[in-house]
């Protein structure tokens, strides 16, 4: 009889152990990643790289997050690499902009993950001018003067 009453006991304190567990008191929960870095960003024509986009998470590494592209009206002049770095497809030039509403500001919608939670928030991306300086003259190859020629 004492085995049986040890054995209801043991059970009894096993099934209270797992409705504790299981209690939202117990549950276990991880924080959201914060996107730290907002801009607005901005890049001279003619250069493709923007740079790495940054979140912080207090449970989880930097290193472990995941980032990606989840909308924008210029999504798909950028590459965001899952580690979070951020680049345009091909270069832009200031004076033949291409992006949706040519502002010259490209707009893009990013996300980044921890496997549980998501953060996310709208970027703008402004090319800026630069002064190409002329790389071409056309013309003859020599140039004759006459001297002390009158006018």
């Amino acid at each position: 009889m004492n085995r049986l009453w040890m054995l209801l006991s043991i059970a009894l304190v096993m099934l209270a152990l797992a409705s504790l567990q299981s209690s939202p008191a117990f549950a276990q929960t991880t924080a959201a990643p914060e996107i730290t870095s907002i801009g607005p960003f901005a890049i001279e024509e003619g250069a493709t790289a923007i740079g790495a986009l940054t979140a912080t998470d207090p449970d989880t590494a930097a290193s472990d997050l995941m980032w990606s592209k989840t909308g924008g009206a210029d999504s798909a002049a950028f590459t965001l690499t899952g580690d979070g770095v951020l680049s345009f497809e091909t270069a832009k030039d200031y004076e033949t902009l291409d992006d949706a509403n040519g502002d010259g500001s490209y707009e893009l919608t990013v996300q980044v993950s921890d496997g549980d939670n998501t953060d996310s928030t709208q970027l703008l991306v402004t090319v800026e001018n630069v002064t190409e300086l002329l790389t071409t003259i056309t013309g003859p190859a020599t140039v004759t003067f006459a001297e002390n020629a009158g006018t």
